[in-house]
Parts: C-alpha cells; sequence; structure tokens
C-alpha cells in the first residue's frame, strides 16, 4: 500500500513541477522576453518549434530567437490554462498541452493571440524542464478589432 501512495505522490509532484515550470517560462516571456530566464526553463538541447516563426534546437538557438523577439516586441503579457500533464510510467518525462492567450504590443500595434502548446518535459540535473515545445498559434489580431480581423502576424514575428 505505501509503495502505491509513495508512487501516486511522486506522479503528483512531478505534474506540479511541470505547472512550475510552465508558469515560470510565462513570468519570464512578459518581463518583457528576459531571455536569460526563458533559457533556464529549458534543457539544455531543447526543440522550440514556434509554428511560422521556425524550429530552434538547443540552447544558443532558441535564445537567439527570445533575444530577437525582445527587440520587437514591447510589451506583452501570457495565460497558460487548461493544462493536461501525463507522466511516462518510469517517471522519467512527462507531456503537456496547455491553452494560451497572449497580449503583445507587436511594434506599436496591441493585438491578441490564443494558441495551443504541446510540450515534452524530462528532469536535467534534477530539476523539471521543458525538453520539447510546439506552439500551434490559432489566432492573432489587432486588439480593437478582435478576432473578426484578419490574421496580424503575417510576418510580424518573422525571425531576422
Amino acid at each position: 500500500m505505501s509503495t502505491d501512495i509513495e508512487s501516486r505522490v511522486a506522479v503528483l509532484e512531478i505534474k506540479q513541477a511541470v505547472r512550475n515550470i510552465v508558469h515560470q517560462k510565462g513570468l519570464a516571456l512578459d518581463v518583457p522576453y528576459d531571455a536569460d530566464a526563458i533559457r533556464d526553463v529549458y534543457t539544455s538541447d531543447a526543440a522550440v518549434i514556434t509554428g511560422s516563426f521556425g524550429r530552434y534546437n538547443g540552447s544558443e538557438q532558441y535564445y537567439a530567437m527570445y533575444s530577437q523577439l525582445a527587440e520587437r516586441i514591447p510589451h506583452t503579457f501570457h495565460v497558460k490554462t487548461n493544462g493536461i500533464i501525463e507522466v511516462a510510467e518510469d517517471r522519467q518525462s512527462a507531456t503537456g498541452r496547455w491553452f494560451g492567450w497572449e497580449a503583445p504590443t507587436v511594434g506599436t500595434e496591441p493585438v491578441i493571440g490564443g494558441l495551443v502548446e504541446q510540450s515534452e518535459y524530462k528532469p536535467e540535473n534534477g530539476v523539471w524542464l521543458i525538453s520539447s515545445y510546439a506552439q500551434n498559434l490559432k489566432f492573432l489580431c489587432p486588439y480593437a478589432d478582435g478576432w473578426k480581423a484578419g490574421d496580424a502576424s503575417a510576418n510580424a514575428w518573422q525571425p531576422r
């Protein structure tokens, strides 16, 4: 009986560690885009896939991408919700799916966006981190017009 309880508690602890790292990333994105703090939530070999913004492998590539976003987006606000976290049976990895809302300013244009995020997590040096992140942007449109307007993201966030 105690082994079952210990196993269940271990899974709950992993799920909470994953939630914490997801929210830690959200806070780092809202500083705005604190690339150093963002790098701290990913494993050193993480793959970051951001839809139209491209794929970045390893800490140097995604650090450069987030640094460039900081130059282009002077303000942003992220909310992650409805997270579903699954922990592998061996408790050495986990997956998560989240809905996200963001309200950035792109240049001087306030926009609002919605996305679905699918991520993988694993421990690195005893800390649970994001090992893979894939973002599916559902919409990004001018705040004043709402999602009835066209997609405001066309080329707005393209990496240089």
